[in-house]
């Protein structure tokens, strides 16, 4: 959520509404970000995992690098961007109807 996430600590806001509707803004994104590093960790690439037995990077910290990697390079990844929101779209669907049914 801060310095190596989402910088929340660089708002200044003082509004509740205002900062209620950032973080749910940041929850969403949080999400995305997750499921995104889930989805890369079990289809494209295993995240390593050190000698200590921790992943060398976190599930969120994966997606939130490949989110930003695909957003700073729009023109000539244009074709992944819509591949990820395609496939995030496909995953927030399939548990919002799981959650839905149950």
């Amino acid at each position: 959520m801060k310095e190596r996430g989402f910088h929340v600590e660089d708002t200044h806001l003082k509004d509740l509404d205002k900062l209620r509707m950032l973080f749910a803004v940041i929850a969403v994104a949080f999400v995305f970000c997750l499921h995104l590093g889930v989805h890369h960790h079990q289809k494209v690439q295993e995240i390593e995992t050190k000698n200590h037995g921790y992943k060398a990077n976190s599930f969120f910290r994966k997606g939130l690098d490949k989110w930003r990697r695909v957003c700073v390079e729009t023109e000539e990844n244009a074709e992944k961007f819509n591949k990820y929101i395609l496939i995030m779209y496909e995953i927030f669907n399939r548990n919002l109807t799981a959650y839905l049914c149950t």
